[in-house]
């Protein structure tokens, strides 16, 4: 008799190095692996470069493009097993994803685009705030009574030590970036030194008054609220920024790089989505019958569109989560730049029976298009923001969006007992290189967008920088939200 032993060869991706698929894909050694999975016993590899620049232009129809000299697009790369005997990949095909086409009217809006650091874990730690007693009130206020002046002014509780909350240095009044403009950026502040930055004379002379002044504003009805204070670069590396050297690239670059992160595969197509840390503002839905010969040498993208399906789900964000469209409200949200919020981030996509399932969801934001004339009336646009929140009016806040604060909640959802099963669908595409887009839309199809439910609950626990550590504003709230196809 001969001994047996189990084996699974494709239960994991098997190679000798990450470097041979990068190799055997014919890219270069700046491309790293994203994601991967196997498909059917092919594996299907995600490749992005950290070399990879784009370019935004405020003038033309179409004005994102790759720079010349950094063409570094992502790719999809799916390889075959080629031996019986252990594995051996060669590549199937290969996919080059694109940069969307953008109607002049979203073209419009993208200029426009709010864009903040989402607070994760990698923000400002606690030694800010609690080294040897000193307290962020103080570190963060310079004194306590000016904590108490504004803690006061807005009946927000008295926490000696609440958790910091990072921001951006930003050299405007808003805070925002236009896609064409560098991600803004702040220098390192050391928790270790009782929260006073760099050194302490260093702090005390110039850079308490600096972080202040500098930090972005969340306002609304002609008042300043709080402010939210100072990131890293180490931070921001390490959830996947990229710099040149000091200075961080431009944020389309970023957007571009953060949305090819994850994979999933289904028998027609491959799906393409962002990060858990920064906005998926495109997705790509890529079929995989699609010819990939020298002639045509097909690129694809998806449109910009997010359809959220009927209106009632549409007024249900909105309404929980304080951003209405009424002409009133207009100073307090961001539906005069044709945005209302909000969505998720996606830290995980993988494909069951044909049937996409997306986990691991974060609080986002997302934007419709409230042109009368353009084709992505009231779809959406996902991106991301952060605010500050306190435990006690947190709720109110959001629901009735007084403060006009630029984002609905600073934290991190965690989600019970959800799964959402979407089928991407998508046109034809005229596999030029010029023209066309795959159409998709997301998460069901307009015609079955009578079909989809509202079934699962979200139970949201966010950080809050002038609240309660541990005390989530939206525990109560019960967030029954999440989208549900009719195909079962």
């Amino acid at each position: 008799s001969k001994n047996v032993t189990a084996y699974t060869p494709f239960a994991t991706p098997i190679t000798d190095s990450k470097a041979d698929l990068v190799s055997l894909a014919q890219l270069d050694s700046s491309y790293q692996i994203a994601d991967q999975t196997i498909h059917n016993t092919n594996l299907f590899v995600l490749f992005k470069s950290t070399q990879v620049k784009l370019t935004y232009s405020s003038s033309g129809s179409n004005n994102i493009s790759f720079d010349s000299t950094n063409n570094k697009p992502s790719y999809v790369v799916e390889f075959t097993n080629s031996t019986n005997v252990g594995i051996k990949w060669s590549v199937v095909k290969k996919y080059k994803l694109d940069v969307p086409n953008v109607s002049s009217d979203m073209n419009d809006v993208l200029k426009n685009l709010i864009l903040e650091q989402p607070l994760t874990k990698y923000t400002l730690n606690s030694s800010l705030a609690k080294e040897k007693g000193k307290t962020q009130k103080e570190v963060h206020l310079s004194n306590s009574n000016q904590w108490r002046s504004m803690r006061n002014q807005h009946g927000l509780n008295n926490n000696p030590s609440p958790n910091a909350t990072t921001g951006f240095k930003l050299d405007k009044g808003n805070a925002y970036r236009k896609l064409n403009e560098s991600w803004p950026i702040y220098q390192l502040i050391d928790g270790t030194k009782q929260g006073k930055g760099k050194d302490q004379s260093g702090w005390q002379s110039s850079e308490e008054n600096q972080a202040k002044m500098d930090a972005p504003l969340s306002t609304g009805g002609g008042s300043s609220k709080f402010q939210s204070y100072l990131n890293t670069k180490q931070a921001l590396e390490s959830i996947g920024i990229l710099f040149d050297d000091q200075t961080p690239r431009n944020v389309i670059t970023q957007l571009y790089y953060a949305s090819t992160s994850k994979l999933a595969v289904t028998n027609d197509h491959v799906v393409v989505m962002g990060n858990s840390f920064l906005p998926s503002l495109w997705y790509w839905v890529v079929e995989r019958g699609a010819t990939t010969d020298s002639s045509s040498k097909p690129t694809w993208s998806a449109n910009t569109n997010l359809d959220w399906g009927e209106d009632k789900q549409k007024q249900f964000v909105e309404n929980q989560l304080g951003y209405k469209e009424t002409t009133s409200t207009n100073s307090h949200n961001f539906h005069s730049k044709s945005f209302t919020q909000p969505a998720y981030f996606i830290s995980g996509i993988d494909s069951v029976n044909d049937q996409l399932i997306f986990s691991g969801f974060k609080a986002g934001s997302v934007g419709y298009d409230s042109s009368s004339s353009s084709s992505t009336k009231d779809q959406a646009l996902a991106w991301s923001t952060t605010t500050s929140l306190d435990s006690k009016t947190g709720y109110r806040d959001l629901v009735t969006n007084e403060t006009g604060l630029n984002g609905p909640i600073n934290g991190s959802f965690s989600i019970q007992d959800t799964f959402s099963f979407v089928v991407p669908y998508s046109g034809n595409h005229s596999n030029q290189i010029s023209s066309g887009t795959i159409k998709t839309a997301y998460p069901v199809k307009k015609s079955e967008a009578s079909t989809v439910k509202i079934n699962s609950l979200i139970n949201a626990t966010p950080l809050n920088s002038y609240g309660d550590e541990g005390i989530g504003v939206f525990d109560a709230l019960g967030l029954n939200y999440n989208f549900k196809s009719n195909q079962e």
